[in-house]
């Protein structure tokens, strides 16, 4: 299983200290980054059968110090010109409303703003590392520094070099390696603009792309083969009046309003509800006001 390679030069610096994977592990598996994806990777690996991982050798490498990836804030950003490690600034809301970036199975907790300020996303992850029991497999402040593949396409290993925070370094091999996503200046060197080439690479649709990947992987028995749909129905469904619904949430916050809108919305078909809700009762305002809106172009 190999999701991406990290290639690079290593310049001196210091004593490498080489570790190997545990005698005992019948496999191991490196993680690259706690945002989104890797902790929901972590996740899908220790839901696999205890049986079968008992042995496994799993460890998920985060460069900073928490869980959250562009949602944790910058506590001692540089000053400009330098790059932030994210772009967050302090009143950053989400443009997406949550029912739309909730794991399955874990909606976001009662009370949360359907358009919420980032700490209730960065809070969310902590509450998803806690709740699956995460933390132990996830080693804050150790950045990759490179990777690469040792072997033949049909055999071989992965060898990585890790720097944690004190400057020290580890060689460490594994038989898998995932990283969820490049680093912006990867992109950058490649001529890519990392705010744009995810959807230039999936051509406008990311649920299409999602769809196609799962099965391919069935096609290849990477997967299980299910006929049930990837990408929720309703999570298409609301991609249409997705504006609707946060104008309409921005006129209910308002009027003081949001709150009392928000009792009772707990599981995940409570959110999406309260999505058709609000679209429904913009849509109304909008009409008898004679309120028109051009066309939103929404890419996802």
């Amino acid at each position: 299983m190999k999701f991406d390679l990290r290639q690079g030069s290593l310049p001196p610096h210091g004593d490498l200290e080489t570790h190997c994977v545990q005698q005992d592990a019948s496999k191991s598996v490196a993680i690259i980054g706690a945002g989104s994806a890797g902790l929901a990777m972590l996740k899908s690996l220790l839901d696999l059968p205890v049986e079968t991982r008992a042995d496994w050798d799993i460890v998920l490498y985060e460069k900073r110090g928490d869980v959250g990836g562009i949602w944790l804030p910058d506590t001692s950003p540089s000053p400009p010109p330098a790059v932030p490690e994210t772009p967050l600034y302090p009143l950053l809301h989400a443009n997406t409303p949550v029912p739309m970036m909730t794991y399955p199975g874990f909606p976001f907790p009662p009370g949360t703003p359907l358009f919420p300020l980032h700490e209730y996303i960065e809070q969310y992850h902590r509450d998803y590392a806690t709740n699956y029991g995460l933390w132990p497999y996830i080693k804050f402040n150790h950045t990759v520094l490179s990777s690469s593949w040792a072997g033949t396409p049909q055999t071989g290993h992965w060898e990585i070099i890790v720097e944690d925070g004190n400057g020290n370094r580890v060689q460490r091999s594994f038989d898998h390696l995932v990283q969820l996503a490049d680093s912006e200046e990867d992109l950058r060197s490649r001529g890519y603009d990392p705010y744009y080439i995810g959807h230039r690479m999936v051509e406008f649709s990311t649920f299409d792309y999602q769809e196609n990947l799962i099965d391919t992987l069935r096609s290849k028995g990477g997967l299980p083969d299910q006929t049930t749909s990837f990408v929720d129905p309703w999570r298409r469904e609301c991609v249409p009046y997705w504006s609707n619904v946060k104008r309409g949430w921005k006129r209910l916050e308002a009027l003081g309003l949001a709150e009392e809108w928000l009792e009772g919305i707990k599981s995940e078909e409570e959110w999406v509800e309260l999505m058709r809700r609000v679209n429904a009762w913009q849509k109304d305002w909008e009409t008898v006001h004679q309120v028109e809106i051009p066309d939103d172009k929404l890419v996802y």
